[in-house]
């Protein structure tokens, strides 16, 4: 009963995990689909609030001047949150895939990292249709890069998360 039970919640967590990434991935995929002025005025907009935010007194002229410096830093760090995001939760989708499967499928960082960077392509590809929009291998490279380390930060946590679970089952055959 108990491991028909286990098996349920992982079906559960393939499903969810799945609808994440899709939704996730289609999140990105409407924001690439942005015209060039429409994009830059988002991010350069969302700078002001956040600028707004922390430093009520501010007057415009020197909110433009910061939004002027920094912007381009924040669309790219922006871009790497993004895919970090992705990438967690793409070897989310894959580690409970491979509970599934009862760890028959290999490489799964290997594979969540493909995963991520052929969409991180696709999506810049993408872009390049799109009016005033380009296709950047520095943007590939930062989403990229931002896939890997969500991967790995995925990764780490499940590692610390089982290793918790470990000492804990420990624990308790002690107290027994």
């Amino acid at each position: 009963m108990n491991k028909d039970f286990n098996n349920f919640k992982t079906k559960i967590a393939v499903v969810i995990s799945i609808i994440l990434v899709l939704l996730w991935m289609i999140l990105i995929y409407n924001f690439s689909s942005a015209d060039g002025k429409k994009s830059d005025n988002t991010s350069k907009s969302t700078l002001e609030n956040i600028i707004r935010i922390f430093n009520k007194n501010i007057d415009n002229i020197k909110i433009q001047q910061i939004v002027k410096t920094y912007n381009v830093y924040i669309r790219k760090i922006t871009h790497y949150a993004i895919y970090f995001i992705l990438g967690a939760l793409i070897y989310s989708m894959y580690f409970n895939i491979n509970k599934l499967l009862n760890n028959k499928l290999k490489f799964v960082k290997l594979i969540s990292n493909l995963t991520g960077i052929i969409y991180a392509i696709l999506d810049e590809i993408h872009q390049f249709f799109v009016p005033g929009r380009s296709c950047q291998i520095k943007d590939i490279l930062i989403d990229s890069f931002g896939v890997v380390t969500g991967v790995i930060f995925c990764f780490l946590i499940y590692i610390l998360f089982y290793k918790i679970l470990e000492l804990i089952k420990k624990r308790k055959n002690l107290i027994k």
